[in-house]
């Protein structure tokens, strides 16, 4: 498993600030979200490009050209939220993937946060 971070903090106080503050603004835009387990990692498949998608924290998101910060599972509706800096986590809403697309989830390390 790897260990928890956010990229661009500057040391885990401000990775768990980040966190937080980016689950609070999705939870305003979107209704309540699942804080743990974090998580790392998503795999899912885009039917409107038919592809693949592999998309892990501090990578890039396909279509949206900026790294993933934080990636939450909805409470409440059958989506994943994924956030970048222009999605969800400073302004905008995030980009929002069917929990039936999801083909594989990995989380961080529980111990690290």
């Amino acid at each position: 498993m790897v260990d928890f971070w956010i990229p661009h903090a500057d040391d885990s106080k401000e990775a768990e600030e980040v966190y937080k503050a980016t689950a609070k603004f999705v939870e305003e835009q979107r209704g309540p979200v699942k804080r743990e387990p974090r998580i790392c990692r998503i795999v899912y498949y885009d039917g409107d490009k038919d592809e693949t998608y592999d998309v892990s924290i501090g990578e890039t998101v396909p279509r949206i050209g900026e790294p993933a910060i934080a990636i939450f599972e909805s409470e409440s509706l059958d989506v994943y939220h994924i956030c970048t800096p222009t999605r969800a986590v400073a302004e905008g809403i995030p980009v929002m993937i069917g929990d039936r697309d999801v083909k594989r989830t990995e989380y961080f390390d529980k111990d690290s946060y």
